[in-house]
């Protein structure tokens, strides 16, 4: 529900962004899921997920990450790309789930109109629900895998708009755009290009501004998130565009006013049906959370964060086994800090380039599973010692995992891996990190009402606080999504962050809680609304906080 957070991971937010409410957190972190579908994730041990916001633990809660921007969703842009005229024009019903008291056994939703003889809900019904299972031809499961015609022979899908809140269900997807959720958006198509924009409005109040112990202040601010979305319709190749951004006015504390941006293009070029060229480049500008140990005591306004960053991917498939050599350049720098006092503290021994090379090997067992190994080696480069210690922080490092992904079950899809991660300082007076990587990101739904999003990282992020060579960071959360309507949705969840800094004695933990609900109109518009509780607590004393939050407001969207 991209409340203002603290210090920590997105994970809480990204649970609840389909209620489209502006999140600030701390650090630029770049951290992606290090599995898989062709989108390239600028720090992670892969791509970002597929589902991304079925729960996606990414990216710190920038603007741009699945918490900061909107519920569009690839199904969004299968429905733009399928449908008919006539589908794009017909309003949607008011998305009452009944039809003589009964549902449909596939999508849970229901027409308000009787069934017809050659009616496409009729064909659906007799197609897939019920006809006898001994009727129907026999086939080759794995038939897709070794066919060039098939689905999965196309080069890796890019999860179009990975930086956008997926609430999508492989199970539902379908070439008839009359199957699509009437209240999913269309977008606008432009010759061979779908445009889908969305603005978020929100009158917001926290009861601690400051995200502080001591200077504990309540204010209210009118929040905008913008986004815009523009994906290419070919039948190869792709590009994909996506600009995002978060503007807030507080009442009463203007040097909390969030003034965020971040832009990314895409694109990939198909060689054959089984080599592909994928290459990628990303902006990003926001300020700094309060509750970050290494902002300087006494800071007038938040210092601005830019991060930058681009990568190529190579994929080529033979038939069952696919391989992905990968890499990718990525600067963050700070701005200077202003004191109250009007003093200039420079922050320029916190920028750091990090330059990584993955390759990354699958193979698919049936048109369900995959299983895939990876490794992926990094290097953080500091432009200057840190002033703390006179130290200069930078690194190697590498990991490597292994998982599952793809339609688990019947009721599960996803991707679930565990590995290794370690990252070595220059400097040997700095200890070396080592951890257990377990990273998931796994959706269940148990009904077709409701959905279930469980979600685990692990990473190493970097740090000039004095004696410390690094941030080892685990996160864990749960989303429960209920549709009581279709227009009618309902979402909780929690997540919990911990994060020791290797080489000091600070350790932060931090705990949030979220309740949001979602009504929708029809497809444009939409009333939002969300509450998150924080509880964050340091080693360091006078850091612990306590946050209330709360945000109601209306989304448009085409």
């Amino acid at each position: 529900m991209q409340l203002r957070g603290g210090n920590a991971a997105q994970a809480a937010s990204d649970a609840f962004a389909e209620t489209q409410l502006p999140v600030r957190r701390r650090g630029p972190r770049q951290d992606g899921d290090p599995t898989s579908d062709g989108n390239l994730s600028p720090r992670d041990g892969g791509d970002a997920p597929q589902s991304g916001y079925d729960g996606d633990l990414t990216n710190d809660g920038r603007i741009g990450a699945p918490n900061t921007t909107s519920g569009i969703s690839n199904r969004a842009i299968d429905a733009a790309r399928n449908a008919s005229p006539d589908a794009r024009e017909r309003a949607p019903s008011d998305g009452d789930l009944t039809r003589e008291g009964q549902l449909d056994d596939r999508t849970g939703a229901q027409t308000t109109e009787p069934l017809q003889a050659g009616s496409p809900q009729l064909d659906r019904t007799e197609n897939f629900i019920d006809r006898n299972p001994d009727e129907l031809p026999e086939r080759d499961p794995l038939e897709e895998v070794s066919s060039d015609d098939a689905a999965l022979s196309a080069p890796p899908s890019s999860a179009a708009l990975a930086n956008l809140r997926l609430r999508t269900d492989p199970s539902l997807r379908s070439d008839d755009a009359y199957e699509q959720n009437p209240y999913d958006p269309i977008g606008v198509r432009i010759g061979n290009f779908i445009v889908l924009p969305e603005l978020t409005s929100t009158f917001a109040f926290t009861d601690n501004v400051f995200q502080s112990s001591q200077l504990k202040k309540s204010d209210v601010a009118v929040q905008f998130v913008p986004s815009v979305v523009v994906a290419s319709d070919w039948s190869a190749h792709e590009l994909e565009l996506s600009i995002a951004g978060l503007l807030s006015y507080y009442r009463e504390f203007s040097s909390e006013n969030d003034r965020e941006f971040q832009g990314r293009a895409r694109g990939r070029l198909d060689f054959t049906s089984r080599t592909s060229l994928t290459g990628e480049a990303s902006y990003s500008l926001t300020q700094e959370s309060r509750s970050d140990p290494e902002l300087p005591t006494g800071t007038a306004d938040r210092p601005n964060v830019r991060t930058s960053g681009a990568a190529v991917a190579v994929d080529h498939r033979f038939n069952r086994l696919s391989l992905r050599l990968r890499g990718n350049l990525e600067r963050t720098s700070y701005s200077d800090a202003v004191l109250l006092n009007g003093v200039v503290d420079p922050q320029d021994d916190r920028d750091f380039t990090d330059r990584a090379a993955q390759l990354r090997g699958a193979y698919q067992f049936n048109s369900d599973v995959t299983a895939f190994v990876q490794g992926e080696v990094l290097r953080r480069s500091y432009k200057r010692p840190a002033r703390s210690d006179d130290i200069l922080r930078s690194s190697k490092g590498f990991e490597v995992t292994a998982g599952v992904e793809g339609n688990l079950s019947p009721t599960i899809t996803g991707t679930a891996a565990v590995g290794y991660v370690e990252q070595n300082p220059d400097d040997v007076s700095l200890k070396s990190i080592q951890s257990v990587v377990v990273n998931a990101n796994l959706t269940w739904r148990p009904s077709a009402l409701t959905t279930v999003r469980l979600n685990a990282q692990t990473d190493i992020d970097g740090t000039t606080l004095a004696g410390a060579s690094g941030q080892l960071t685990q996160i864990a959360g749960i989303e429960v999504e209920h549709s009581f309507r279709r227009y009618l949705i309902a979402i909780a969840g929690a997540s919990y962050e911990k994060r020791d800094y290797v080489g000091s004695a600070l350790e932060e933990r931090q705990l949030i809680g979220a309740l949001g609900i979602e009504y929708l109109f029809n497809q444009n518009w939409a009333i939002v609304a969300g509450y998150e509780h924080t509880r964050f607590e340091s080693t360091e004393a006078g850091r612990d906080y306590h946050e209330n939050a709360f945000q109601i407001g209306v989304r448009a969207r085409r």
